[in-house]
């Protein structure tokens, strides 16, 4: 008849490990608060009208921007267009 060997585990490797388990769980709710602090500082500043006015102000300016780089390069086209007409009529 086989022999089962049963294996305890010593007290000061089950305290160690409770230790690691303890250290690990304090460090993920550390690690969870911090983000919900950073959560709520986001919140916050999107609820700020203030911080809204600024990204308002913000999304204005791109939006120039992007309008005028547009505007540029439908004349260049343009340009590019006309001298490519008028080349036609001189080699012609």
């Amino acid at each position: 008849m086989p022999q089962e060997i049963i294996f305890k585990e010593s007290k000061s490797n089950a305290k160690i490990r409770r230790e690691i388990r303890k250290i690990e769980f304090l460090a993920k709710k550390d690690a969870e608060r911090e983000f919900n602090q950073e959560l709520k500082k986001a919140f916050w500043r999107h609820e700020n009208p203030r911080q809204q006015l600024q990204n308002f102000q913000r999304q204005i300016v791109v939006y120039a921007n992007l309008f005028m780089n547009y505007r540029k390069k439908q004349q260049k086209q343009k340009i590019i267009e006309q001298r490519a007409r008028i080349d036609a009529y001189f080699y012609n």
